[in-house]
């Protein structure tokens, strides 16, 4: 799917589960996102914000990114641009849909009744936001309906059965089955933890499957969140570098910057993010992205002998940078229809050219030593170099964002 926008959802702060080592510290892998989108409109949902307190607590170190409107709000206009009225019809729902017992320990009837949610909405956001149209993002389809659609898609399409024994894929297919009979069922709430309490109880769901039903169900709404706003579900991007592909890229390569960037404060990374050096660099790794995908191939010998004296971390970063771009392209073949026997064919055959159409390309040889230079350069926070390529990023942007649910990795 593509989605023409420059508006990214940032849908993994308000995660209860770890599916990803990066998952494990959201603050972290955030900065690397802040970094990587600095030039778009980073979004999240009103509820989002305040579900866990830590993800508030977090959002109230942003001022600066706040304040420049590169995080806002996504909310339906139908709410007056007053995330109140918001969470006064979700109450009313919840409380039709659940029995008070269970309600009272509900985490999102909880969350929008807690002193942290009154806080960021009507102090903090107050201070530094007048809460005008342009603070908002507009849905542009039903979220709820995107959400069921989503669900049913991977419920119908999902291959993990054919990896389990026969007992356990003839229990998964049903389960599979009955959560689309859930999704397809308008006249019932569909919410995450209404929908695994009924698989649970109702269906006989186990905890393997009720596993594979969260990642489902997380990978449905945050999906749903994102297109319902023409946003891309950060999560979901497929063809290029976000902060939870750029995190080990830049760690491997360059342990120093990593750790520099870790251990700057918000407000610092704010300037470092629209800094033209940073800006740059990210030009060139974009640059190199292009420069892969065009050229669709892999092999594990990168770099002949005279290459290596350039250095271990530009190397680390190419190397690691275009694993990145093979397995989005191998994951898109995937998802068309491609048999994988085809795709490892043809990864084996393109092995035996891909050193020499590197080596022969002077673009690519001309941005690996560019990227050297702008190294050490970055660490010293040096404004020297104009966006040489910055093209190459509204390429990019224009061609749009390629999301998936990535069914194959359930």
């Amino acid at each position: 799917m593509h989605i023409n926008s420059n508006k990214i959802y940032i849908d993994y702060l308000d995660h209860t589960m770890c599916f990803h080592p990066y998952f494990r510290n959201p603050s972290v892998r955030l900065r690397f996102d802040l970094l990587l989108f600095s030039e778009d409109v980073l979004c999240m949902s009103v509820p989002a914000c305040v579900k866990l307190e830590s993800t508030t607590d977090l959002l109230m170190k942003l001022t600066p990114f706040w304040k420049k409107g590169k995080i806002r709000l996504i909310l339906d206009r139908k709410h007056g641009y007053n995330p109140w009225n918001y969470f006064n019809n979700r109450n009313r729902v919840l409380e039709k849909g659940f029995p008070e017992e269970q309600l009272l320990h509900h985490f999102e009837y909880k969350a929008y009744h807690s002193p942290h949610t009154k806080f960021f909405y009507d102090t903090y956001m107050h201070e530094i936001a007048d809460y005008s149209s342009t603070f908002f993002v507009d849905k542009v389809s039903d979220t709820d309906e995107e959400f069921r659609k989503s669900v049913i898609s991977q419920s119908t399409y999902n291959n993990i059965c054919s990896m389990l024994p026969i007992n356990q894929a003839i229990h998964m297919g049903k389960i599979f089955n009955d959560l689309v009979v859930i999704s397809e069922d308008r006249s019932t709430l569909f919410q995450r933890s209404a929908v695994e309490t009924n698989l649970i109880h109702t269906f006989k769901a186990n905890g393997f499957e009720v596993e594979i039903i969260r990642k489902i169900l997380d990978n449905g709404f945050a999906f749903a969140n994102g297109v319902s706003s023409n946003a891309a579900p950060i999560s979901q991007i497929t063809n290029r570098l976000t902060g939870l592909t750029l995190m080990p890229i830049l760690k491997a390569a360059d342990k120093e910057l990593y750790q520099l960037i870790c251990d700057m404060s918000w407000n610092a990374l704010y300037e470092l993010s629209i800094n033209e050096l940073w800006l740059n660099f990210i030009d060139h790794l974009n640059r190199l992205l292009l420069i892969y995908r065009d050229c669709k191939r892999h092999h594990q010998s990168l770099f002949p002998p005279s290459f290596l004296e350039s250095g271990l971390a530009v190397t680390e970063i190419v190397t690691k940078l275009y694993e990145t771009a093979v397995e989005s392209l191998q994951l898109e073949l995937l998802t068309n229809g491609v048999p994988l026997f085809d795709v490892i064919r043809t990864r084996e055959y393109a092995e035996t050219l891909f050193e020499i159409y590197l080596q022969s390309k002077h673009k690519y040889w001309t941005v690996i030593k560019e990227i050297n230079s702008l190294l050490p350069a970055i660490k010293t926070y040096i404004r020297s170099l104009s966006r040489k390529y910055k093209n190459e990023t509204i390429i990019l942007e224009q061609q749009g964002y390629i999301i998936t649910l990535d069914y194959d990795s359930l």
